[in-house]
């Protein structure tokens, strides 16, 4: 009897950073032809060297699940397995090329991960699983709880693919739910809503009612 091959275990990792992009409650699609997904991207200091190691381990650990043991080295270390992360010195200079804001990348490694699937495990609307700083549920009602600048930890789940256009390995991250864990909206939001209020003037009910008429109503000629 053929001996069963044995099944790849799953490797979710919970990562810590600050959230540059997330569409958690909508999904968003690249372009026209691409899938819409649930999607994040966040960024790690360069500096929280624990915390990339113990990313790049588990990478490392999935692709000899995967590929076999020894089977090569991430790109951020020179090798030719995709790793996931990205550099964000490039990033900045890409956004900054098109006369973008790109200092929230500066000094950063920078991962993204998606998803198509909500917080039922469906591929439909309704947001993925997203949770507050005392693990209460933010919604889409309340969205505004987390927003781009905010420090999150991120339920990640790893998984594999080939590349088409260099034919190496590549590994990448599926988004399983995200935590707010910090972060002051005055000093640390990304972006906010323009202040449109300095476009008008105090009106009165007199002039309101002159605009519309006594009583809010047309009058008839005659």
């Amino acid at each position: 009897m053929a001996k069963a091959e044995a099944k790849k275990e799953k490797r979710t990792i919970l990562v810590e950073g600050r959230m540059i992009n997330g569409s958690l409650f909508e999904k968003d699609r690249f372009d026209e032809k691409s899938t819409p997904k649930y999607k994040i991207e966040i960024a790690i200091p360069k500096s929280d060297k624990k915390q990339i190691d113990s990313i790049c381990e588990e990478l490392l650990g999935h692709a000899d699940d995967t590929w076999g043991a020894g089977c090569g080295e991430l790109n951020i270390d020179g090798g030719k397995i995709i790793s996931g992360l990205l550099d964000g010195e490039l990033l900045k200079k890409k956004r900054e090329a098109k006369d973008k804001e790109g200092k929230a990348y500066e000094g950063m490694w920078v991962l993204r991960a998606d998803t198509q699937f909500n917080r039922e495990g469906q591929d439909a609307p309704g947001g993925i699983q997203v949770w507050d700083e005392d693990v209460k549920p933010i919604g889409p009602a309340n969205q505004g709880a987390i927003w781009s600048g905010c420090y999150v930890s991120v339920a990640l789940t790893i998984s594999d693919y080939e590349d088409d256009r260099s034919g190496n390995h590549g590994l990448k991250f599926y988004l399983d739910a995200v935590q707010k864990i910090g972060g002051d909206p005055e000093k640390d939001k990304l972006a906010s809503s323009k202040d449109t209020s300095t476009l008008f003037k105090p009106v009165g009910r007199t002039a309101g009612a002159a605009t519309s008429g006594e009583g809010g109503r047309r009058r008839r000629a005659g």
